[in-house]
């Protein structure tokens, strides 16, 4: 069903949301629907946005950070894969999205 939909969007051209990048909105789509709360959505979406503007291929100079979710020593180039990886360390570190948003100020997560 979750392949059926992303590619009923992506034949349809409704994610042109981001013109520049629609393979952002399909990550974001597909992060909703592993969190299926629309609160904690929304901040996850603040946060990777802050982290990697939703960039599968977002390499951190300073660090080993790479990917959407920007995890040290992320070795997933699968953005798909990163999006999980991302979700299950907010859930095991921080517990929600909207947690580890706060967390965030500090300027990591």
């Amino acid at each position: 069903v979750i392949a059926l939909l992303i590619v009923i969007l992506t034949n349809n051209q409704t994610v042109s949301a981001n013109a520049s990048n629609p393979s952002v909105e399909l990550y974001k789509l597909f992060a909703h629907m592993q969190l299926a709360d629309d609160k904690q959505y929304r901040c996850l979406v603040l946060l990777w946005h802050k982290e990697s503007r939703w960039s599968a291929t977002a390499d951190n100079p300073k660090s080993s950070a790479y990917g959407i979710p920007q995890l040290l020593k992320m070795t997933e180039r699968d953005p798909y894969k990163q999006i999980l990886l991302g979700l299950k360390y907010i859930k095991h570190r921080h517990k929600t999205p909207c947690l580890a948003l706060e967390h965030h100020k500090k300027g990591w997560y």
